[in-house]
């Protein structure tokens, strides 16, 4: 089980990082930037206002360029499409999440209502609480796996930041962006 639960947060962990050429904006110096790591952010960015979470400066002299970054973020990934896989994965985890609970608050009434409430409803009751939680690790790992099955057969998939409410990635072994949503 442990094992379990170590590939699983694997899965959900995000690689942090930026490969792509910037052009700094003070000296004019053009190529991969410096990273720096990455720092946690609680700014909502909403329409196409790009979120960049990674520490970038330039590698002549030393600007940051977070504009940059988010410009370049925009440029990339704007007219990249979120895949249809992900979108049904969602629209299923939004019906399962939704129409459980519909369900059992149904059971319930005609329990009520017609005299069955008993053992039954609560064993009911139980076992959809029970099924919750591994539900939803379910659809956050198939949700997830989807920046793990890259054309190249290597993927290395980089977080490069938000744009609106969907995560951008690029793959470090072949180059192919990536926007979904999470």
């Amino acid at each position: 089980m442990i094992a379990f639960f170590k590939k699983y947060k694997e899965a959900m962990r995000l690689r942090h990082g930026w490969e792509v050429e910037l052009e700094c904006s003070k000296c004019g110096h053009y190529g991969i930037p410096a990273y720096d790591g990455w720092r946690s952010s609680r700014a909502l960015s909403l329409g196409n206002t790009p979120q960049i979470y990674a520490k970038v400066s330039c590698a002549e002299c030393g600007n940051g360029l977070k504009h940059e970054a988010g410009q370049k973020v925009v440029e990339l990934f704007s007219e990249i499409a979120v895949p249809s896989k992900n979108k049904i994965f969602i629209a299923w985890f939004v019906a399962c999440t939704v129409g459980i609970p519909l369900v059992l608050t149904a059971l319930i009434y005609l329990g009520v209502r017609f005299g069955l409430w008993g053992w039954q409803s609560f064993t009911i009751l139980s076992f959809m609480v029970i099924l919750i939680g591994p539900a939803i690790m379910f659809f956050n790992y198939k949700i997830s796996s989807m920046r793990r099955a890259c054309e190249c057969g290597t993927p290395a998939y980089i977080f490069m930041g938000l744009l609106g409410r969907s995560s951008c990635f690029r793959c470090s072994s072949c180059g192919r962006l990536l926007r979904m949503r999470d």
